[in-house]
């Protein structure tokens, strides 16, 4: 299988889970879901390294970056239900899809300096944000959303994508050290045992019906698919292309939500999703 394939699964597997997010997330709670969602992807992900007979590497010195990448999961998947909860997902999707721009802000922070494509493609993140920010003004005629709710969405899909760029960064730095399954299956572990500890401290016993697993279930397979896909697409000629394919994931979502949710999108809405789509590929393409 090519790396681009690898990516398209990617992007299909993240796209589809946000999009079934907004449906678990509201049924029993977005924490909830979160906590049922990591649950099943927790045990996929230890179940395919199982089956794999991937070795266990035991790395003292790296293992904050572990912890930052599971704890960093967590918040950043909890505030992306939040939202996805909130709506409308036409407007959530793209922001937090806009991720890797605090990546490359997080390396200029540490000394990198990018070139003049990586600055047009920032510029055309930021100017993708702002125009479906600015377009959430046609939701308010809704009767769910207002200006405040539709404020506040905003705020928490940001800072959504600001935490997933953190933990990309992070998960970027332990992968070398654990491996990308690795990585990827202890930090789950971590991130479901954070979600427990939020349970704990708020003293709730979280409560999943029977008949919402089956779709938590496809959701945490999704989820597990993506990062998988993108683990596997390392063995392939040309990696690099799987990321730049995945990170248009949050497309899927807001034609999913287009199409099934009927989620109305005004043509600023669409010239901003495309200029985020186009920024995120360019900084994928030359992370």
């Amino acid at each position: 299988m090519t790396a681009g394939l690898y990516g398209l699964l990617a992007a299909f597997g993240w796209g589809g889970a946000d999009f079934i997010a907004r449906f678990t997330g509201r049924a029993i709670g977005y924490q909830q879901a979160l906590l049922g969602m990591l649950s099943v992807g927790a045990i996929a992900m230890s179940l395919i390294i199982f089956l794999l007979d991937i070795p266990f590497v035991f790395v003292i010195s790296g293992w904050w970056l572990l912890l930052l990448t599971g704890i960093g999961t967590m918040i950043a998947t909890l505030l992306l239900y939040w939202a996805l909860a909130r709506g409308p997902v036409t407007m959530v999707a793209p922001i937090v899809g806009s991720f890797p721009i605090f990546n490359v802000i997080l390396a200029l922070i540490l000394g990198s300096r990018p070139d003049n494509i990586q600055w047009l493609a920032m510029s055309a993140v930021f100017i993708g944000v702002w125009l479906v920010a600015c377009a959430s003004s046609h939701f308010e005629s809704h009767p769910d959303y207002n200006r405040q709710h539709l404020r506040q969405t905003i705020i928490i899909a940001l800072a959504s994508s600001l935490a997933f760029g953190i933990t990309i960064a992070a998960a970027q730095a332990a992968s070398p050290i654990y491996g990308e399954l690795q990585t990827v299956c202890i930090a789950r572990w971590i991130s479901l045992l954070s979600i427990a500890l939020v349970f704990v401290w708020k003293k709730q016993v979280p409560i999943i019906s029977l008949r919402c697993w089956p779709l938590i279930g496809l959701q945490g397979f999704m989820d597990t698919g993506a990062y998988a896909a993108l683990a596997w697409s390392t063995r392939a000629e040309n990696a690099e292309i799987a990321v730049v394919t995945a990170s248009g994931f949050s497309i899927i979502t807001v034609l999913l939500a287009r199409y099934f949710l009927k989620e109305k999108m005004s043509w600023t809405q669409w010239c901003g999703v495309l200029f985020i789509v186009a920024g995120v590929v360019v900084l994928s393409s030359f992370g």
